[in-house]
């Protein structure tokens, strides 16, 4: 479904990572996993047509085979949210947003767009704060209002930056069972990063590891991919985080 063909990714005076191959299978949840500056940020950029890359190239695979590009018909993005910082507009509003993509200039919603958003306020159950303003919610119901918004976009692949940030530890579990209903339910195909190993490793189908480069390479990092019992069990995880206990 997702693809990275020999990626590198960082700036131009600093090289992240590189020659960069992996894929996403179709309705597959993937955590992106790796220590505070290992390029994690800075590969979901990448992925979503946010950052340029440095060399190679990110692909979306369509039922047909056939090869896509990014953009927001193929990938939604939900980056870090401020805690603080929410906008003051309505619920229903903020999902609408997702369906900017379909609509004409003058951003008129068709009765498919009006569907597409029900739909995803119904699946994060958030119908009941339709006309709450964003900056009265929680943090936990805010989150749900912006996976619902990616929903409503209606891509293949979400990617998700830090979605479980902010939350208790009941929302982030209900947070982790929202996201392998839209795998399993809805066939999304989902990268998100996290910190939150306890509660993320359990739920994912594959681990991508930012790991320190061993290669002599100008390169800081390099990924590691896997199921989750494996990278545990070789000592991958331990390895990157040796605070970790399984």
């Amino acid at each position: 479904m997702l693809h990275l063909h020999r990626l590198s990714i960082g700036y131009r005076e600093h090289l992240v990572a590189q020659s960069l191959t992996a894929s996403l299978p179709k309705a597959t949840l993937t955590a992106l996993v790796g220590r505070n500056g290992s390029g994690k940020s800075t590969l979901l950029r990448t992925v979503c047509g946010l950052q340029r890359p440095l060399e190679g190239k990110v692909t979306v695979t369509g039922d047909d085979g056939g090869e896509k590009r990014i953009g927001p018909k193929t990938v939604s993005v939900v980056l870090t949210p401020s805690r603080y910082l929410a906008p003051a507009i309505s619920v229903a509003d903020t999902v609408a947003l997702g369906r900017i993509p379909y609509t004409t200039l003058g951003g008129r919603l068709a009765a498919d767009d009006h569907r597409a958003i029900e739909k995803a306020m119904e699946i994060c159950g958030i119908g009941a704060l339709r006309d709450r303003n964003l900056n009265t919610l929680s943090d936990g119901e805010r989150q749900r209002v912006l996976l619902a918004r990616t929903i409503a976009q209606d891509t293949p692949v979400i990617i998700l930056d830090e979605p479980t940030v902010f939350l208790d530890y009941s929302a982030r579990v209900q947070t982790m069972m929202l996201l392998r209903h839209l795998c399993t339910t809805e066939q999304k195909t989902i990268l998100f990063s996290t910190h939150e190993l306890e509660t993320a490793l359990p739920a994912v189908d594959t681990v991508w590891a930012m790991a320190e480069s061993t290669a002599e390479t100008e390169a800081t990092s390099t990924l590691l991919t896997g199921d989750a019992r494996t990278l545990i069990a070789e000592g991958t995880i331990n390895r990157i985080f040796p605070e970790y206990k399984s």
